[in-house]
């Protein structure tokens, strides 16, 4: 990979449980070569006694089971040659159900060993920790961490990127309350981060963010002060990307997009591509963008 490029991936893991999931991420990661690769929809079983696979007593429309230990087999994965962080939502399987076996469900940041991590930090954007979906009863969604590391590329360039899981919402990818509400927390945790930065540091967000591109929430979201005054470019829409579901998930005709990159203006200029890959195993494509610098 040259010193010039920075790569980038999103991926919702869909819990990682259906077959062949391991060898697409090993051949993902080696004919990519990211420098970073952001994981949502990943468990950390706190204890070895926990079951490999696990299906959940409320599966919804699940075919496959999950995997507790996903965190631990994506650091063998991915080797000693990335450095990885973990944010939790909550400890159980799924945001409406609890665990047993202690496992921790959140997302996961792998930076690559050429790039220089300056700090880590992860914060609520919505909710709280434990908070479960329990719109069923009236209630809320749940609650949603987002993760964030500053880092410095090879190329001298210093980049935050920050890694979301939007919570999802039984009444659909539609507008509501909580959305800006949830907005309004990805902006604080972003200001935090940037706010310790150098004034030149460039900004990526990427994750499944449970958006469509015609959502004010998402148009809210691409103007909040963490982008900056002239806002953010997302990157789905420069490069025409309009389905970020593969065919596992059944509405993907009716409900296309989910997983969203957007970049500060300063970064956007230096993308060379975004691209998304169908034919992951899991319900989300993972999303590939490459950038490069003079």
């Amino acid at each position: 990979m040259s010193d010039k490029t920075f790569v980038a991936i999103t991926f919702n893991t869909e819990s990682g449980g259906r077959p062949h999931f391991h060898e697409y991420v090993k051949t993902l990661v080696a004919e990519k070569s990211p420098d970073v690769i952001a994981f949502q929809e990943v468990h950390n079983a706190q204890k070895p006694e926990a079951p490999t696979l696990f299906m959940p007593n409320d599966p919804g429309k699940r075919t496959h089971p999950i995997r507790l230990h996903l965190y631990d087999e994506l650091k063998s994965l991915l080797g000693p040659t990335y450095t990885s962080y973990f944010a939790a939502h909550l400890q159980g399987v799924h945001d409406l159900e609890g665990c047993a076996y202690e496992s921790l469900y959140g997302q996961a940041l792998f930076v690559h060993t050429r790039c220089v991590v300056d700090f880590f930090r992860s914060d609520f954007v919505y909710g709280r920790r434990n908070q479960f979906n329990t719109e069923h009863e009236g209630g809320t969604p749940a609650g949603k961490a987002a993760l964030s590391v500053s880092l410095q590329i090879p190329s001298g360039e210093k980049i935050v990127v920050t890694n979301l899981h939007g919570f999802w919402s039984r009444h659909g990818k539609i507008d509501m309350p909580e959305r800006f509400t949830q907005n309004q927390g990805i902006d604080w945790h972003v200001g935090r981060v940037l706010s310790a930065t150098a004034k030149d540091t460039r900004l990526i967000v990427l994750g499944d963010l449970n958006y469509r591109s015609d959502l004010r929430a998402l148009e809210d979201l691409r103007a909040k002060s963490l982008f900056g005054s002239e806002g953010g470019i997302v990157l789905n829409h420069q490069f025409d990307v309009v389905r970020t579901r593969t065919n596992h998930y059944s509405k993907w005709e009716q409900e296309p997009e989910a997983d969203f990159v957007m970049a500060c203006p300063r970064l956007a200029e230096n993308a060379v591509y975004l691209k998304p890959d169908l034919q992951a195993p899991s319900d989300h494509a993972s999303v590939i963008g490459r950038f490069t610098f003079n």
